[in-house]
């Protein structure tokens, strides 16, 4: 009977402690003191469970801006940053020459081009011919509270609520944006200890579709240019036009649905969390 009553003790102890500590991590975790650790340990798990793999074939070019071009371009043509505008024009006909099927400017131009009128003019005709371009937009801040007439049209399309939506974006000039086959956000939300882990694919602004700026690269890819622009007749029924890409039909938006877990996009699917955020690779 004694050694009973001892184990009933232990036990009793046991649970004790036990309880204590769960109710100390659910307070802790409640009060937002937990999340630190627990984003250590994801890093932590996260490369503990992931295989190295050899890099994969991709078709994808990035062009940096790094000090050695600001030191060269300043050396060669007298300019400091900002650039001319028309660096970026010339820039853009040599990448459609060179058979881009989309490119792509991870920069944003609200202002108009200290450098004047015909500055601006000469990017937005090259963006015009060229038909494929992506500009960047910051939602969440700037101070449109709406989509300007002769914005193009959604790039991509959903019937989801997806979670995360803006009430103002800050968009490229009135010249750009009219020649923009559309633009991305690029306004991603770091987490408390300032490193980006995930990001949200599409979120919404104004009633309408808005895909970060690497999707929004991607639709232009497979389907082509503006089909439509806000305040045309036919605004909202297509969205960007005619190509020969695959996965999507010619002259429609990118379909994008919410699918458990997944985003299918197209005829692709993308692993997302409970907030529809997918996690970042970094390789």
């Amino acid at each position: 009977m004694k050694d009973e009553g001892h184990g009933r003790e232990r036990l009793a102890r046991g649970c004790f402690v036990g309880f204590g500590v769960a109710a100390v991590i659910v307070g802790l975790t409640a009060a937002g003191l937990m999340e630190p650790a627990e984003l250590i340990t994801y890093d932590w798990r996260t490369r503990l469970g992931v295989r190295e793999q050899p890099p994969e074939e991709s078709d994808v070019v990035l062009v940096m801006v790094d000090e050695e071009s600001l030191d060269w371009v300043l050396e060669e043509f007298g300019y400091g940053w900002p650039w001319p505008r028309e660096i970026w024009g010339v820039m853009l006909e040599y990448f459609e020459d060179a058979g881009a099927r989309a490119v792509g400017f991870d920069i944003l131009f609200p202002d108009f081009s200290p450098y004047g009128v015909s500055d601006d003019a000469y990017f937005a005709e090259a963006a015009t011919g060229y038909g494929r371009t992506v500009h960047a937009a910051f939602y969440g801040r700037g101070a449109a509270e709406s989509m300007p007439s002769g914005a193009p049209a959604p790039s991509v399309v959903t019937e989801n609520d997806l979670g995360l939506s803006y009430d103002r974006v800050q968009l490229p000039n009135q010249d750009l944006l009219s020649s923009a086959a559309t633009f991305g956000n690029v306004h991603i939300q770091s987490d408390p200890d300032d490193v980006f882990r995930r990001a949200p694919l599409v979120s919404r602004f104004d009633e309408r579709a808005v895909p970060t700026f690497a999707l929004a690269m991607y639709a232009v890819g497979q389907t082509g240019g503006p089909a439509t622009r806000v305040g045309s007749e036919d605004d909202g029924e297509t969205g960007i036009g005619a190509a020969d890409g695959d996965g999507a039909e010619a002259g429609a938006p990118l379909e994008v649905a919410r699918e458990n877990r997944s985003l299918r996009i197209g005829d692709r699917s993308v692993r997302v969390d409970d907030e529809g955020r997918s996690v970042i690779r970094f390789s």
